[in-house]
């Protein structure tokens, strides 16, 4: 018996659909050119009330860098956007604070 020889059917390319191009980011409430609110920290100066050994976090961890460059400022302190730009954790001030580590100046 031979064998019947099919054809196969054509088949179309994909459709491609194009959207809509996204619409460029409109500038922040905050005026910063950020994104989200702004902090309730902006502004205000920390200083720290023990050493990096007493923080309670493990030497090397992002915690502990964090500290460390709140700790190394001194008495003078350091201001909440020296500290982002400086690449300490935004969310761990009030982490700190509420652990009694570190004073917010006036």
């Amino acid at each position: 018996m031979a064998k019947k020889q099919v054809e196969a059917a054509p088949v179309a390319p994909p459709v491609v659909k194009r959207g809509k191009k996204a619409a460029e980011p409109e500038a922040s409430s905050n005026g910063a050119g950020r994104r989200g609110r702004e902090s309730p920290h902006a502004g205000k100066r920390f200083m720290a009330k023990v050493g990096p050994a007493e923080c309670g976090r493990r030497e090397g961890s992002s915690r502990y860098n964090s500290f460390v460059i709140i700790s190394n400022t001194g008495k003078t302190g350091i201001r909440y956007e020296d500290y982002i730009a400086k690449g300490g954790d935004g969310k761990l001030i009030s982490w700190f604070l509420e652990g009694d580590k570190i004073m917010q100046k006036a």
